[in-house]
């Protein structure tokens, strides 16, 4: 089984298409296994610095 199906099968519960112009998903979690990949997720993600925009 490829890699990215096994990860899929262990984290993901459902994915679901939204409607309107765009192509977007909803991902939605298995509980018992929600909080591993929001950690990985957050502890990768950059914010960015729009307050001197203002």
């Amino acid at each position: 089984m490829p890699k990215g199906k096994k990860l899929l099968e262990q984290y993901v519960s459902r994915i679901e298409e939204t409607y309107g112009e765009g192509r977007d998903f909803i991902i939605i979690l298995k509980y018992a296994k929600r909080e591993e990949p929001i950690k990985k997720y957050l502890r990768n993600a950059k914010l960015d610095d729009h307050s001197k925009e203002f």
